[in-house]
This record gives C-alpha cells, sequence and structure tokens, in this order.
C-alpha cells in the first residue's frame, strides 16, 4: 500500500482553498476600498471590505431566483450611478412602497422614527417628505453632513446594487462582521 506524504495532503488542501476562493470572489463576492468618509464611523477610508454580490440568477423551469440575498433596511451597498464610474457605499433606510419623512432632528420611516446609533457628525436634515417608488431604495451615509445620497441624487434603482457589504477584513484592528 502507498503512503501518503504529508507534504502532498498539505499542497491539495492549500490548492483547493485558493480555488475555492477564487470561485467565490469572482461568482458570489466583490472586494472594495473605502475612499471616503461619508460613512464615517461604521467604515473608514482605507478600509477593505467584502460585498455579497447582488446576483439573481433565473431558473429556465421556474422562473425564480436560485440565489438572491433581499435588500433589508439597515444593510450596507456598494452601487454605481449611472453614467459615472465612482462606486459608492451607503446604508439603505427605505425599501420599495416606503415613506420617508425627514424632520430637522430625525429620520421618520412609515411614520415609526428611525433610531440610528450609527449615525455620525451633526444630525440636522433638510425636511423632506418622500415615497418610494417600486423597483427602488432610499440611501444614506452614516457621516450625513459628509455624504452624498438619496437626498441629492434621489431615489436608487435596485438593478444599480452591486452588492452588501459583510466584512471589513483590513486593517486587521478593525475587523469585523458588518451584518445585522
Amino acid at each position: 500500500m502507498k503512503k501518503i506524504k504529508p507534504l502532498s495532503i498539505l499542497a491539495y488542501v492549500f490548492l483547493s482553498t485558493i480555488l475555492l476562493l477564487m470561485v467565490l470572489r469572482v461568482f458570489f463576492m466583490g472586494h472594495y476600498i473605502v475612499t471616503a468618509g461619508s460613512m464615517r464611523e461604521t467604515l473608514h477610508h482605507g478600509d477593505y471590505i467584502l460585498s455579497w454580490k447582488m446576483v439573481s440568477v433565473e431558473d429556465s423551469h421556474k422562473g425564480t431566483p436560485l440565489f438572491y440575498s433581499p435588500l433589508k433596511r439597515g444593510d450596507i451597498v456598494v452601487f454605481e450611478l449611472p453614467g459615472q464610474r465612482e462606486m459608492l457605499i451607503k446604508r439603505i433606510i427605505g425599501l420599495p412602497g416606503e415613506t420617508i419623512e425627514m424632520t430637522k432632528e430625525s429620520v421618520v420611516v412609515n411614520n415609526c422614527v428611525l433610531e440610528e446609533a450609527y449615525v455620525s457628525g451633526e444630525t440636522t436634515y433638510n425636511e423632506g417628505f418622500y415615497h418610494i417608488p417600486e423597483g427602488k431604495i432610499f440611501v444614506l451615509g452614516d457621516n450625513r453632513k459628509y455624504s452624498r445620497d438619496s437626498r441629492e441624487f434621489g431615489f436608487l434603482d435596485i438593478e444599480y446594487v452591486r452588492g452588501k457589504i459583510f466584512l471589513i477584513y483590513f486593517p486587521f484592528q478593525r475587523f469585523r462582521w458588518l451584518l445585522h
């Protein structure tokens, strides 16, 4: 009987792990570097982050998604606005069919004040009332004073969302999961 060498087992495990990570990266995950301060204190300039790609593969027999993670309020998403190459990262505040009211001190979603422990900096808002159409979401940065978000560019088409951020992996001292 032929004896398997520990080195060949280690090489097999290493190559299998690399292959698995490559498949995950290409088909299911995106990686980004934070380049602005609009999500501070949640995300800092220079953070390396991973996202689950928004994948909706149609099953030809049933017409239902095989893999899809629905968007929820509080999710941090990465998206690209039409006609721009820059990726933006913001938090979902409102979903299709909901109403958003901004008072001077708070955000009200469907007549309930939104508790936002993640907001940093000044939080005074220009007053406004929004009804979110189907197929669109309302996004805001956590650092509201320095954020370019739905207050400026309007509702975001869901089709422009590239992924949901789930992990800060570098710098190592900031490593943490961003699931809620």
